[in-house]
């Protein structure tokens, strides 16, 4: 509950034993419109299986279905979709370049967070350059270093082979400098 993901990651309830399957019902923010029904004899769901708004929050409930009966909704449960790269992109066109002396956008956001199996990063830029990630455990030590390029950053996932615990994403590219912090259950 009040995570931003991407609109590919799965969404998962807590599991209910002799679950045979579960309905995701999707509303507006308020919770009061449903936008979709999902039903899925899997734990999970993604919002690219519906109709969705980047950056939009959505309201989910999920029923249990034991049997031929579904029970009631729990209790909502809030989730933010990250915006669209793409339109990001377009959102920066309209800034002013370094020679106004304005600075330049970068944004990254690690998602989700806290994660059970791994991450991803959203690399917010109006620059193409290589974007270097690094990832650090709480006492100092490198766990991953890598350098690609803004679009390779999308497909990248990190800390599947993680202990449960907090590490330090540092996320840089050029003289842009993000510290993060996430979170493995």
């Amino acid at each position: 509950c009040g995570a931003t993901i991407n609109y590919t990651d799965n969404v998962y309830p807590i599991g209910v034993t002799g679950a045979t399957a579960y309905k995701f019902n999707i509303y507006d923010a308020t919770g009061t419109t449903l936008l979709a029904a999902i039903e899925n004899p899997y734990t999970y769901f993604r919002f690219s299986q519906m109709n969705f708004v980047f950056g939009a929050t959505y309201s989910v409930k999920v029923q249990v279905k034991r049997g031929s009966v579904y029970s009631a909704e729990g209790a909502a449960c809030s989730v933010t979709l990250i915006s669209a790269l793409v339109n990001i992109k377009q959102e920066f066109t309209s800034m002013p370049s370094e020679t106004d002396n304005q600075a330049t956008g970068f944004k990254a956001i690690a998602y989700p967070n806290p994660f059970a199996e791994n991450f991803k990063l959203s690399i917010i830029s109006d620059n193409d350059t290589t974007i270097q990630v690094r990832v650090f455990d709480m006492v100092g030590k490198l766990l991953e270093d890598k350098t690609m390029s803004p679009a390779g950053i999308q497909t990248l996932e990190i800390g599947g082979s993680y202990p449960s615990g907090v590490y330090n994403v540092i996320v840089t590219q050029d003289s842009n400098v993000k510290t993060l912090r996430v979170i493995k259950r």
